[in-house]
């Protein structure tokens, strides 16, 4: 390549790839160059400016002649705290006029709020937006059925959802199993995963599950 470049003129390369050393994020995919994962910042050095894609925070490299456009948009959580926008470059008379990054503001932002379920679906929690796209991770939702749904209804662009673990507000119970029949040990099984007691259904279901093993064991 050395011999097409002139140096009487600025050389701007735009390529698509992946610098040593860049910040990467888990949106982007694995990319090899032939056989390699990343170029060298050396092999760019006969040219004035470079301009890349492929990475998308827009500060990936700390380096005056080397730049991300990085993409418009927060692609996934891990992005979260990058900043996005587009750079204005100038060239006045051959020479390169690095201009100021320009940030944009998306319609909706990503957020990601921990706390506790109730807290949540309450709405007792400071957020940008309730119409933002949201990873809510959570604790005490084991027990809620199609936590999801019921989010999506308060917070409609809910995108994802962890569960943190559940953490049970009351000490330890020590039950002494040994003296109760197994339907009482079932019984408190379930308050204390749950803090509610079985249903008329539930009970029902247990003990003719309880009776069908009885059966099979006589």
């Amino acid at each position: 390549m050395s011999p097409q470049i002139d140096k009487e003129k600025v050389n701007i390369l735009i390529s698509h790839l992946t610098v040593e050393g860049g910040k990467t994020s888990d949106s982007e995919r694995p990319l090899t160059i032939g056989t390699v994962e990343s170029v060298q910042r050396k092999s760019f050095k006969q040219f004035d400016y470079v301009m890349l894609g492929h990475l998308r925070h827009p500060f990936s490299i700390s380096d005056n002649n080397i730049k991300y456009s990085g993409s418009l948009l927060q692609y996934s959580f891990s992005e979260i705290n990058q900043m996005k926008g587009y750079r204005i470059v100038n060239i006045y008379d051959n020479e390169i006029k690095n201009g100021a990054f320009m940030p944009l503001k998306p319609l909706r932002e990503l957020e990601v709020i921990e706390g506790d379920y109730e807290d949540i679906i309450q709405e007792r929690i400071t957020c940008k937006s309730k119409d933002n796209y949201f990873h809510f991770k959570l604790n005490n939702v084991t027990h809620v059925n199609d936590p999801m749904m019921k989010l999506k209804q308060v917070y409609p662009n809910t995108l994802a959802l962890t569960n943190i673990h559940f953490d049970h507000s009351e000490e330890f119970r020590n039950i002494e199993i040994k003296r109760q029949d197994d339907q009482t040990i079932i019984e408190n099984f379930y308050i204390n995963m749950t803090d509610e007691p079985l249903s008329e259904i539930q009970l029902k279901k247990v003990t003719e599950v309880l009776n069908q093993i009885m059966r099979k064991e006589v």
